[in-house]
């Protein structure tokens, strides 16, 4: 239903809003941009993901694109 795709759009914007406050605060935390670039590819934001994702494996993360 319409309700439950604008629902989980809505979360998907505010947790790339939230990720992105928390990345101002503690910018070396890797499961914040690895948390993020799953945000921004849902939300078609493929560059930043890429971005976000690489710079969480720079930082540690063990993630795959």
């Amino acid at each position: 239903s319409q309700g439950v795709f604008s629902s989980a759009w809505i979360s998907t914007a505010e947790s790339e809003k939230d990720f992105s406050e928390a990345l101002k605060r503690k910018p070396h935390y890797a499961a914040a941009y690895a948390t993020r670039a799953l945000a921004r590819k849902r939300l078609k934001n493929f560059a930043g993901a890429k971005a976000d994702a690489q710079r969480a494996r720079e930082l540690g993360a063990a993630i795959s694109e």
